[in-house]
């Protein structure tokens, strides 16, 4: 009995142990409650310890898998591949008619939201999707990325009662839409950062590269000239 109405603390692991000590003096639990505790104690046990196990094996496996793809997914194609992903799915439906933003470029340029301009800017979203999940020329695709995602901001100052209902601060659907952006110019930016960053360090190597490899001629006739004088001051 006293075992059940314990049942509840917050520290089942030690139950075993309250449920004896509160036992009166002189009167000892019977086989029963004394077996009801005893398994219920080695429960939580087993419990905890496959708890346990579990979260170390998901951990491992985790781990495993991160040194595995390491080489393959860096950070940098990681946010290329993520960014082409979201540049060509959007650019796909422009070019299908079937984007539901058609009426918040309305609203922000009318002219970009009418043929042919609407089609080139599904085009345009494609052609950077593309170029994004392919990794070439980085720098100049993130770039465009990141003015591209910039002027999706001008919903705001050209219908802020679009972005905004009633007012400022309150977002609606559309300026949460548009607000978003600023985590992918980031990742864009980010993007941006990583190519100039591996360009310089590439464009570096090189420059000791060629540093080197024009000293050999020069360290040649100095080794030659050294000889030659050698073996005129030798012994005669």
């Amino acid at each position: 009995m006293l075992c059940h109405q314990l049942g509840a603390l917050p520290h089942p692991a030690d139950m075993l142990g309250l449920c004896i000590s509160s036992v009166p003096a002189g009167q000892a639990l019977n086989r029963n409650e004394w077996k009801g505790a005893t398994k219920m104690q080695d429960s939580q046990k087993r419990n905890g310890a496959n708890g346990k196990g579990a979260a170390s094996a998901l951990i491992y496996n985790l781990e495993t898998l991160a040194r595995v793809l390491r080489p393959v997914v860096t950070p940098e194609r990681l946010l290329g591949w993520s960014l082409g992903i979201v540049y060509l799915w959007f650019g796909a439906l422009k070019l299908a008619n079937l984007s539901p933003v058609l009426e918040l470029i309305r609203r922000s340029s009318p002219l970009l939201a009418k043929a042919p301009f609407y089609n080139l800017l599904a085009l345009s979203e494609l052609v950077l999707g593309a170029m994004l999940l392919a990794g070439v020329w980085k720098r100049w695709t993130a770039a465009s990325a990141v003015m591209h995602l910039i002027g999706t901001f001008s919903v705001v100052f050209a219908s802020p009662q679009t972005a905004f209902r009633p007012g400022f601060p309150i977002l609606t659907m559309e300026g949460e839409f548009v607000v978003k952006n600023l985590v992918l110019i980031a990742a864009a930016g980010t993007l941006w950062l990583l190519a100039g960053q591996r360009e310089a360090a590439n464009s570096s190597v090189s420059l000791t590269r060629q540093a080197v490899l024009s000293e050999i001629p020069a360290r040649r006739e100095w080794t030659e000239e050294l000889r030659g004088g050698t073996s005129m001051t030798g012994p005669q």
